[in-house]
Protein backbone atom coordinates (compact mmCIF):
# COMPACT_ATOMS: atom_id res chain seq x y z
CA UNK A 1 0.00 0.00 0.00
CA UNK A 2 1.11 3.15 -0.92
CA UNK A 3 1.57 6.07 1.42
CA UNK A 4 -0.80 9.09 0.65
CA UNK A 5 1.38 11.46 2.85
CA UNK A 6 4.61 12.86 3.04
CA UNK A 7 6.95 11.58 5.75
CA UNK A 8 9.26 13.76 8.03
CA UNK A 9 12.19 12.66 5.67
CA UNK A 10 10.51 13.36 2.61
CA UNK A 11 9.53 16.88 3.81
CA UNK A 12 12.98 17.02 4.41
CA UNK A 13 14.75 15.34 1.68
CA UNK A 14 12.45 17.29 -1.00
CA UNK A 15 13.03 21.26 0.89
CA UNK A 16 16.99 20.03 0.48
CA UNK A 17 16.20 19.37 -3.04
CA UNK A 18 14.37 22.40 -3.64
CA UNK A 19 17.03 24.41 -1.98
CA UNK A 20 19.74 22.34 -4.58
CA UNK A 21 21.69 21.18 -1.16
CA UNK A 22 22.78 18.08 -1.02
CA UNK A 23 23.52 16.24 2.38
CA UNK A 24 27.20 17.91 3.46
CA UNK A 25 25.99 20.71 2.74
CA UNK A 26 23.01 20.18 5.01
CA UNK A 27 25.72 19.33 7.48
CA UNK A 28 27.96 22.05 7.08
CA UNK A 29 24.74 24.60 7.39
CA UNK A 30 23.10 23.10 10.19
CA UNK A 31 26.14 22.55 12.00
CA UNK A 32 24.86 18.82 12.23
CA UNK A 33 27.07 15.79 10.92
CA UNK A 34 26.54 14.14 8.11
CA UNK A 35 25.52 10.69 9.58
CA UNK A 36 23.15 12.71 11.21
CA UNK A 37 21.57 13.74 8.17
CA UNK A 38 21.58 10.38 6.40
CA UNK A 39 19.63 9.11 9.92
CA UNK A 40 16.86 11.41 9.05
CA UNK A 41 16.70 11.20 5.23
CA UNK A 42 16.35 7.42 6.24
CA UNK A 43 13.22 8.45 8.30
CA UNK A 44 14.76 7.85 12.02
CA UNK A 45 13.49 10.66 13.45
CA UNK A 46 15.52 12.65 15.98
CA UNK A 47 13.49 15.50 17.36
CA UNK A 48 16.57 17.96 18.43
CA UNK A 49 18.39 17.54 15.22
CA UNK A 50 15.05 17.36 13.06
CA UNK A 51 14.52 21.11 14.30
CA UNK A 52 18.05 22.21 13.93
CA UNK A 53 17.77 20.83 10.09
CA UNK A 54 14.47 22.46 10.31
CA UNK A 55 15.96 25.99 10.49
CA UNK A 56 18.44 25.35 8.15
CA UNK A 57 15.51 24.59 5.62
CA UNK A 58 13.33 27.18 6.13
CA UNK A 59 10.50 24.85 7.58
CA UNK A 60 8.56 24.84 10.90
CA UNK A 61 10.36 23.07 12.95
CA UNK A 62 6.89 22.53 15.32
CA UNK A 63 4.89 21.37 12.15
CA UNK A 64 7.80 18.96 10.86
CA UNK A 65 8.23 17.37 14.36
CA UNK A 66 4.63 16.49 14.60
CA UNK A 67 4.64 14.88 11.32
Amino acid sequence: MTALEDTFADVLGKAMAGLGMGQDEAAEKSGLPSDAIRALLRGEFEEKATRQLSDTLGLRADALARL
